[in-house]
């Protein structure tokens, strides 16, 4: 049995529930690239980093942005959020929910990864037709990404802070 019923929308703390797990699998599943300055230096520097400008005392950043402790721009985080809410607040979508038995953690999982194409999501889990009008549902939405907006190290330089973009 699921979080979800059709007869309920969640509530505001369930629709946080589904808000942080959505954000969550945002932050694991895209890369932190690297962050330049005003005159296109960079100064946080990925893994893959191939800049021409690159600053001696730039920071290295991990592969993945869930590597960083995150920030997520506030105007941003709410356009996700509404989101989210209209998405789970749908009366069929809300059917569909109930009927495949998802979790609120894994809703918002499902959310991301359904919006980004990844290699799971709602039509990968074996739900049938509710799982294909769950992806139906989500594709209006289209992809949304994570972009390290800047970064600082605070005492310990093995520990990054970062402010973090997403855009759909």
């Amino acid at each position: 049995m699921g979080d979800f019923t059709a007869e309920y929308p969640p509530s505001t703390s369930e629709e946080r529930v589904i808000v942080d797990a959505a954000l969550e699998t945002l932050a694991w599943s895209e890369h932190a690239y690297c962050v330049h300055d005003e005159h296109g230096v960079c100064i946080a520097s990925a893994t893959d980093c191939e800049c021409e400008k690159r600053s001696p005392d730039a920071l290295d950043l991990p592969e993945m942005i869930d590597g960083l402790v995150v920030e997520w721009d506030e105007h941003q985080r709410g356009q996700l959020v509404q989101q989210i809410i209209e998405f789970v607040n749908d009366p069929a979508v809300l059917a569909d929910l109930e009927a495949t038995g998802q979790s609120l953690e894994q809703c918002g999982h499902d959310f991301i990864l359904t919006r980004n194409g990844h290699g799971a999501g709602f039509w990968d889990r074996g739900y049938g037709a509710a799982g294909d009008r769950l992806t139906a549902a989500v594709k209006p939405y289209g992809g949304v990404h994570a972009t390290v907006l800047s970064v600082t190290a605070e005492d310990d330089p093995t520990v990054l802070y970062a402010t973090v973009g997403i855009e759909s």
